[in-house]
């Protein structure tokens, strides 16, 4: 009988503790659905968002020089070299891009100080940065981004303007930016690397050297020609490989913005669901951590 009331002891107190861990989990997880921890949350995530998207600029300028300079060297060995013509991906344009992108990261480190009831300054802070912004959309000449200063400005000069609705502002006139530079890219870097297999699938023969041609084909082939044949398919399959990643990453950006969008939404709404913005940060996660690790 004692064993008995001691197996019912035992039982009991495994549910109890079941039961505490769950109470704790729980109160854990609303005390991280507050509306003050996600504003935090969704700056920082808005933040790791603007860092990959500058990182991505950095990336699209590099692979459209690297695409240029060979498809140049393969006409110089083919005889048919042609006059430089620097890619519109290497232009001034992108650099103001990217500076522009070092003001929101900026500015979304301020909106995450709104929370901070210590941060005395915090609203003429990120009005700050607001207004500098669409200064800076203005030198593009975008009417998308002129479109939102115009909505922009006139909110963060009143005295208690909604700091959450003018964050949206920000991250819907990125979003338009963004998607329109993906059309271009994705254009430009296709024609850029079918002018690059053009001009090395002109390039003869004897323009190679066979005893380092050797080193570089890893195939039991022999003739200088067919070295030379494979050595050209690896590289146009290298580049196809680069541009395909990229293409990738830049699909998990994109949708990483949307999900920010969504986030931002949900989160100004006067009944909107803590659950539902926290989906959306999980699912940025996911994206951006998942291309890290590729990168790895």
């Amino acid at each position: 009988m004692k064993r008995v009331k001691l197996y019912i002891n035992m039982a009991l107190a495994v549910v109890v503790a079941a039961l505490l861990q769950s109470c704790e989990s729980r109160i854990g997880e609303s005390f991280s659905l507050t509306k003050t921890n996600l504003e935090s949350q969704l700056s920082s995530k808005a933040e790791l968002l603007i860092d990959n998207m500058a990182d991505m600029y950095g990336q699209i300028q590099d692979i459209a020089f690297e695409s240029q300079y060979d498809g140049v060297v393969a006409g110089i060995l083919s005889s048919s070299a042609e006059t430089f013509v620097p890619s519109e991906l290497t232009s001034d344009t992108i650099r103001l891009k990217t500076s522009i992108l070092n003001l929101y990261k900026q500015a979304m480190h301020e909106y995450s100080l709104l929370s901070d009831a210590g941060f005395s300054g915090k609203p003429n802070s990120f009005a700050k940065s607001c207004n500098l912004i669409v200064e800076a959309y203005g030198k593009l000449n975008d009417s998308i981004a002129k479109a939102c200063g115009r909505q922009l400005v006139p909110l963060v000069r009143t005295v208690n303007y909604d700091q959450n609705y003018a964050s949206i502002l920000l991250i819907d006139a990125l979003a338009a930016v963004w998607n329109k530079d993906v059309d271009t890219w994705v254009k430009q870097l296709n024609t850029a690397f079918l002018d690059y297999q053009t001009s090395l699938s002109m390039v003869p023969d004897e323009a190679f050297d066979e005893s380092k041609l050797i080193k570089y084909v890893n195939a039991p082939y022999n003739g200088k020609h067919n070295l030379a044949e494979v050595y050209k398919l690896n590289l146009i399959k290298e580049r196809r490989a680069t541009l395909n990643a990229l293409v990738q990453r830049q699909h998990n950006i994109s949708t990483s913005l949307q999900y920010l969008q969504e986030a931002l939404a949900e989160f100004v709404k006067k009944n909107g669901e803590n659950e539902v913005v926290m989906n959306y940060i999980k699912r940025i996660e996911l994206l951006l951590d998942n291309r890290d690790s590729n990168n790895e």
